[in-house]
């Protein structure tokens, strides 16, 4: 018989291992970039290294970008940790003999122990990764993204992990379930059921907000470019609806979403006031991208066969690692934490397959918005803007890049623009 450990050591153990293997540092420009540092009155060499970005206000923008790493990194490392630590804290669940424990409670009834070993496993985990979560809420406001203390983060924080501990025990209950009544055929059913939530969630993503914003004034005209007047034409058969977000919490930083199943795009109320008329024709373009490339709905098929690929190996392996544990295997009640643990961890090794396709993406999204507009220039820049005003890392922790980062890093970008500048000029 295993032994549990005295307390919740394995996730300790991951936080910890990662944190040391990771160690944050701040990017710190190149000698071959020669970025000016603070106080320092030399002629500046700019990143883009072309000659019609080279101004005050550009190195102004990029002394900021490559400020922004240490932000960056150690929001990764805090989010890494979490994820880490996760299926550690759902074995140190087993190990400590809860799921036992939960099962004798319940009369040895194993319907209703299942029901409660979720529960209580999803507020075991909710409870002891709260501090990580504050941390992870607070970092923006810490770095000047938000404008809140805290003890505010740290309440936003209980608030919102509570509803998601509440729905992440309901869905593992709803899984044990599913073994017991359809045994082989859970997974499959799992994978539907989650697939299908997607999809009805797509139509409804991005949120949808007037291009005048709340508060019902019309848009600067000045901020529209002529390509972006034609994009959004009404009555054009594959016009866009351009939508601004100038209420929602990141609605100060850089950026743009669109829809998976429709014509849709939200900028955010900070690119608007940011950005010049052109660099908003190249964000817009870049969402334009999706649309016209099906990258957007190719994505999404393929988190649906990740979900899939993710449900079917718990299924296989479950049942065998509960073995090692010298318990039966799911939907045994006492092997829930076994359960989630080995989703747990499948599902971390889906990231770096799932984030490696999404940077695929926002590189040929950039190819084609460049293409499009044939401004590489005015692209480097809002590259520039996007990576200062949202704290993006220039040259991002390798690990952490492959694992956590869904999009280039900014110098990845602005290389791109520069070699397509070369492109188009020919």
């Amino acid at each position: 018989m295993v032994k549990p450990l005295p307390s919740f050591i394995p996730g300790v153990v991951f936080a910890l291992v990662i944190l040391a293997a990771a160690p944050v540092t701040a990017d710190t420009p190149s000698e071959e970039d020669s970025f000016p540092t603070p106080g320092e009155q030399r002629p500046f060499t700019n990143v883009l290294r072309l000659p019609e970005t080279d101004s005050e206000e550009t190195a102004a923008w990029e002394a900021r970008m490559f400020q922004a790493g240490r932000y960056t990194n150690l929001s990764h490392v805090v989010s890494l940790a979490f994820a880490l630590a996760l299926p550690g804290l759902a074995l140190a669940f087993y190990l400590l003999g809860f799921d036992k424990r939960i099962y004798h409670l319940s009369g040895d009834r194993p319907a209703l122990a299942g029901w409660l070993s979720a529960f209580a496993l999803a507020l075991w985990v909710y409870v002891l990764t709260l501090p990580l979560t504050a941390l992870k809420n607070y970092l923006p406001a810490a770095y000047g993204l938000l404008s809140c203390g805290f003890w505010e983060a740290f309440g936003e924080s209980a608030l919102a992990g509570f509803v998601v501990a509440l729905a992440a025990g309901l869905t593992l209950a709803v899984l044990m379930v599913l073994m017991r009544r359809f045994h082989r055929l859970w997974w499959g059913i799992a994978s539907a059921a989650l697939i299908f939530a997607l999809v009805s969630v797509g139509p409804l993503y991005p949120r949808r907000l007037p291009l005048s914003g709340v508060s019902g004034e019309p848009m600067d005209e000045s901020k529209s470019s002529e390509l972006v007047r034609n994009l959004t034409e009404p009555g054009a058969g594959d016009s866009l609806s351009l939508y601004v977000d100038k209420t929602g919490k990141f609605s100060d930083l850089i950026w743009a979403e669109s829809g998976v199943f429709s014509r849709e795009v939200t900028v955010s109320g900070g690119a608007v006031e940011n950005l010049t008329p052109y660099e908003l024709e190249v964000l817009v373009a870049h969402e334009l991208a999706y649309f016209e490339t099906g990258y957007r709905v190719n994505g999404f098929l393929l988190k649906a066969l990740v979900i899939l690929a993710v449900f079917f190996l718990t299924d296989l392996l479950a049942g065998r690692v509960a073995g090692v544990f010298r318990v039966g295997p799911p939907p045994d009640p006492r092997a829930t934490a076994i359960l989630a643990a080995t989703f747990l961890v499948f599902t971390i090794l889906a990231f770096p397959v799932v984030n490696g396709y999404s940077r695929y993406t926002e590189r040929k999204a950039d190819d084609y918005a460049i293409r499009l507009t044939r401004k590489p220039v005015t692209a480097a820049e809002l590259y520039c803007k996007e990576a200062a005003t949202n704290l993006s890392a220039p040259r991002p922790n390798a690990v952490l890049y492959l694992l956590l980062d869904s999009s280039q890093p900014p110098t990845d970008r602005i290389a791109q623009a520069r070699a397509l500048r070369q492109e188009l000029a020919r």
